[in-house]
């Protein structure tokens, strides 16, 4: 389910800016699907001119699950991915997202489906 975030920061002349250091902050916590950034100009007498930084963000929050070995596998579905480096659960879905899967031996379709039946289960990964 996608969610969405107002974020709003002021500046006045020449003090820094962490509008930047807030979007980052959201990238790290959240799978961002887009941002939509505005900027207003407003003219304050004894502050000379503000600006209003705003980004509207759209995100849907990332999976907490991070290592292959929280997915509970079958020995040889894990053993297979390990001997080939594959840790994450990001690499695994870049595995499956690239095809690459085709060069693991003795990875067959069983393995595969597992792997997919396991993210979907857990909201983690759709097949496109």
């Amino acid at each position: 389910m996608n969610k969405e975030v107002k974020v709003e920061v002021l500046r006045c002349n020449n003090s820094p800016s962490d509008f930047e250091t807030k979007l980052a902050s959201y990238y790290n916590l959240f799978d961002v699907i887009s941002v939509e950034t505005h900027t207003n100009v407003i003219n304050a007498r004894n502050f000379g001119d503000i600006i209003v930084y705003i980004a509207i963000i759209t995100y849907t929050e990332k999976h907490k699950l991070e290592y292959i070995s929280e997915l509970n596998l079958s020995h040889r579905t894990f053993n297979s991915l390990r001997r080939c480096g594959y840790i994450t659960i990001d690499q695994v879905i870049e595995l499956l997202r690239s095809k690459a899967y085709t060069k693991i031996s003795n990875f067959g379709p069983v393995c595969i489906k597992e792997i997919k039946d396991r993210l979907a289960e857990l909201n983690i990964y759709k097949e496109d």
